[in-house]
């Protein structure tokens, strides 16, 4: 199979990853793609679901993008989008209800992915990260942040937050105040 395409997580992570993508209905995202590996992955699923995958990354080498491209054509994944940007700079049209953040791993910058990315989502929705248990880097510290706020699970490198519909709202019925 294709290019640099060695997975950089378990197999228990890859299978929680492909469950988790197993319940989108809408349409999924990926931040963060290199050569591509996990985008086989996620948008196989997406493919066997009539969904699309809208993959995002700088490729700031010219090679990783073509390496991206050749990939996809070999799984015969003609259900992905990509997208060359850095993610707070793309305008996403369309709509997903699974995010995997896997891009950059800094604080600041997964922060960003998140506080960006996940409003878009069409809830119920799932946003998967990648390496939470890397202590160096930022990505450890916003999972345990989310974990607080919102259900999650984890197996091993990779957590899912669940961010839940939201409840309707009861409307107060208020006395009528008319003025005679």
């Amino acid at each position: 199979m294709g290019k640099h395409l060695e997975l950089n997580m378990t197999e228990d992570e890859r299978d929680f990853l492909v469950e988790e993508a197993k319940k989108s209905c809408v349409g999924m995202i990926e931040i963060g793609c290199c050569w591509g590996r996990s985008s086989i992955e996620i948008g196989s699923i997406a493919k066997e679901n009539e969904l699309r995958l809208t993959c995002i990354d700088t490729w700031k080498h010219q090679a990783f993008y073509e390496g991206f491209l050749g990939n996809i054509a070999e799984a015969g994944l003609d259900n992905i989008t990509p997208i060359r940007s850095k993610s707070n700079d793309v305008v996403f049209v369309g709509d997903a209800d699974f995010l995997f953040i896997d891009g950059d791993h800094s604080y600041e910058g997964v922060k960003d992915d998140w506080t960006n990315w996940s409003p878009l989502l069409t809830t119920p929705a799932i946003v998967v990260f990648h390496d939470i248990e890397v202590p160096c880097f930022g990505v450890k510290q916003l999972f345990g942040e989310l974990c607080e706020k919102y259900e999650f699970s984890r197996e091993g490198n990779i957590g899912a937050i669940y961010i839940p519909k939201p409840k309707k709202r009861k409307m107060k019925r208020s006395a009528d105040k008319r003025i005679k």
